[in-house]
């Protein structure tokens, strides 16, 4: 077994990096959005609301570029399959950030709001990406 080409490595490293800061700043708009200090129904789930955005978005992303992204020349490939999935994908989702949540939710007593956000993350994800592989190609 070889390792795969170098640009596969440059695509997962340059996506990723991208990935990462999406989800920065996804992090950074949601809190700058609705507060977590200025309460509402969902400041409860403090960081989690933005895990919740990051995960569908990304799902919605890496379905519809599997799915609809024309399939690049064969030169490219290698850079484009490690830059869209495991890359910007991999980077802007987290499920690591998702158990993360859910344990801060649960020490913190509200174990009804991480069974609900669990519950939430597992449907929108199946939604997101049911959507879009049942959705008329563009």
């Amino acid at each position: 077994m070889s390792l795969p080409p170098s640009d596969l490595w440059l695509g997962v490293a340059l996506g990723g990096a991208l990935g990462a800061v999406l989800r920065a700043g996804t992090y950074y708009g949601v809190e700058l959005a609705w507060p977590s200090a200025a309460g509402g129904r969902w400041a409860g789930l403090g960081p989690a609301r933005a895990t919740l955005i990051a995960n569908v978005v990304g799902t919605l992303l890496l379905v519809a570029g599997l799915i609809w992204a024309p399939t690049p020349a064969p030169i490219w490939r290698p850079f484009f399959e490690g830059f869209w999935a495991a890359g910007l994908c991999g980077g802007l989702t987290t499920f690591s950030t998702l158990n993360a949540d859910a344990i801060r939710l649960a020490r913190g007593g509200d174990r009804r709001a991480m069974i609900l956000y669990l519950l939430a993350m597992a449907s929108l994800g199946l939604a997101t990406a049911s959507l879009i592989v049942w959705a008329p190609g563009p």
